[in-house]
């Protein structure tokens, strides 16, 4: 299948993108079958071949999301099978529960099956078992000493 994509261009931290068409199962950096135009993000120029594009949309070429909101971006005429994916912006309630707090990020808890009191009640019996059964091990230890004693 035929894309209509960029591909990067330019030194390190410098790209400029060139506009080409190339087979949507190769690499990015292979091979193209034809440069279209040119994208420069820093000075926002932005040459496309018009003819050539039309060529290309008539051949069944798609482009990229990308590209295709370059195109819209610059009145460039595309096809009415062309569909441009945009992103929902969410809505400000969502983004102020969506802040973590100042304390750091907050970690979900997973939620008891039983209700908190019950819980409490729990780990208020736990606690007293476990205390009586240390009372119960200090005094057998007092046993074992007295009788080492003896």
């Amino acid at each position: 299948m035929l894309r209509v994509r960029l591909t990067r261009t330019g030194k390190k931290r410098y790209a400029t993108w060139r506009i080409v068409v190339a087979d949507s199962r190769k690499a990015v950096t292979a091979k193209v079958i034809d440069y279209l135009g040119h994208y420069n993000p820093h000075t926002k120029e932005f040459k496309v071949d018009e003819a050539k594009l039309k060529v290309w949309f008539e051949k069944g070429a798609q482009p990229s999301n990308t590209v295709a909101k370059l195109f819209k971006l610059n009145k460039i005429k595309m096809p009415d099978w062309v569909v441009i994916k945009m992103a929902i912006p969410k809505k400000k309630e969502e983004l102020a529960s969506a802040k973590p707090s100042e304390a750091g990020p907050v970690k979900e808890e997973a939620k008891p099956e039983t209700e908190p009191q019950e819980v409490i009640e729990q780990t208020e019996d736990d606690t007293e078992e476990s205390i009586a059964s240390k009372e119960v091990a200090e005094e057998q230890e007092e046993q074992t000493e007295e009788t080492k004693e003896a």
